[in-house]
């Protein structure tokens, strides 16, 4: 396993409880902003997305009062579980019936998707029209190596019909109204200015790739 960026990526208050979260190693994995940030290193997140194939047990709300005392809780459904802790971190625990493509990784702490996994994800949410640190997720998995073509692929064969690629590649080059552009980065060598310009020259590879046309 690599090396993860926990002292970088997380808050004083995250990385506080990063032990604690081992009482969802079993059932859960880490996915979301924060499972790619802790690998990648490129930005810092808050929140905890966790995501299980299995439903929420009626008990595990117990479980996380006796873990994280004092927490405030949002949401609770057979779907999905959120509470604050004390501290101010946003944990979610949370149902998906669009299980893994490929095998998760295992750390001292907790199960982590992969980042092949959180691409073909972030692909989603994009053409679902996501925020603007979904946009610097992306592009910082581009630069880490991966292709365009191959986040589609994946992107189809994990969310099937529900994933519209020529959705998803307009939505990857149109930044109007995208909000939440407060990302801190870690990674020196992208900026704000840099995503729409990274983003929009992967498109155009890709596109020239599949058409045969020169890139514009």
């Amino acid at each position: 396993m690599s090396k993860l960026f926990i002292d970088q990526a997380l808050l004083p208050p995250q990385k506080q409880i990063w032990p604690q979260l081992s009482l969802f190693k079993d059932a859960f994995y880490l996915a979301g902003g924060t499972g790619l940030a802790v690998q990648l290193g490129h930005r810092i997140s808050y929140d905890y997305d966790f995501f299980s194939p299995r439903k929420i047990e009626p008990n595990l709300r117990q479980q996380v009062n006796d873990h994280f005392p004092q927490s405030r809780f949002t949401l609770d459904s057979t779907d999905q579980l959120t509470w604050i802790t004390q501290s101010g971190v946003k944990i979610t625990l949370a149902y998906t019936p669009h299980h893994p493509l490929y095998p998760v990784i295992i750390t001292d702490v907790l199960r982590l998707e992969s980042v092949t996994d959180i691409a073909a994800d972030k692909a989603f949410t994009i053409g679902r029209r996501g925020q603007f640190r979904d946009y610097v997720d992306l592009t910082a998995i581009l630069n880490s190596g991966f292709k365009l073509e191959g986040i589609i692929h994946d992107a189809v064969a994990k969310y099937n019909a529900m994933f519209d690629e020529k959705l998803f590649l307009e939505q990857l080059v149109y930044f109007d109204d995208l909000s939440d552009r407060d990302v801190q980065l870690l990674d020196t060598n992208l900026s704000k200015s840099q995503v729409q310009t990274q983003l929009t020259e992967h498109v155009s590879q890709y596109v020239a790739s599949i058409t045969g046309e020169p890139a514009t």
